[in-house]
């Protein structure tokens, strides 16, 4: 890892860390068999097994599909982010600044109509923005009565 505990390195290095600092005990973590378990559980679908949970928690695969990385984030209680790459994260918290940038400015229903960096928003953030932008379009009318 790079020095950071969290946010930014590889999975593997990201769920080493959290499956020893969760199960401290003599008993420690649970098996590479129990986690593919608890996650294919958790999204109700066979997403990973006990070789492909190894291989990413070891390193041998450096990614993981959406759907396994939402239900081991789910499953461990952390953010989906815990799992992605610097940049990722980087490219979320720009957008998150642009639009508290784009609020001050007034500018919310532009950003809502286009969206955000090449990319545009996710479908959960873009409702975030929906409901933003209808609260200030509320305070506005009600601040010009």
């Amino acid at each position: 890892m790079s020095g950071q505990v969290g946010l930014g390195g590889p999975p593997g290095d990201q769920i080493t860390l959290l499956l020893n600092s969760s199960y401290p005990g003599p008993q420690g973590p649970p098996s590479d068999a129990e986690m593919a378990n608890e996650v294919n559980a958790h999204a109700r679908a066979q997403v990973t097994t006990e070789e492909g949970f190894r291989d990413l928690r070891t390193g041998i695969t450096g990614t993981a599909s959406p759907a396994v990385l939402d239900a081991l984030s789910a499953v461990v209680g952390v953010s989906r982010m815990y799992f992605e790459p610097d940049a990722a994260v980087a490219a979320q918290v720009y957008e998150g600044l642009q639009l508290l940038a784009a609020a001050k400015k007034g500018a919310v229903s532009r950003v809502r109509a286009r969206g955000l960096g090449s990319q545009g928003l996710s479908p959960k953030a873009m409702a975030l923005v929906n409901e933003l932008v209808a609260e200030l379009e509320e305070k506005e009318a009600d601040a010009a009565e």
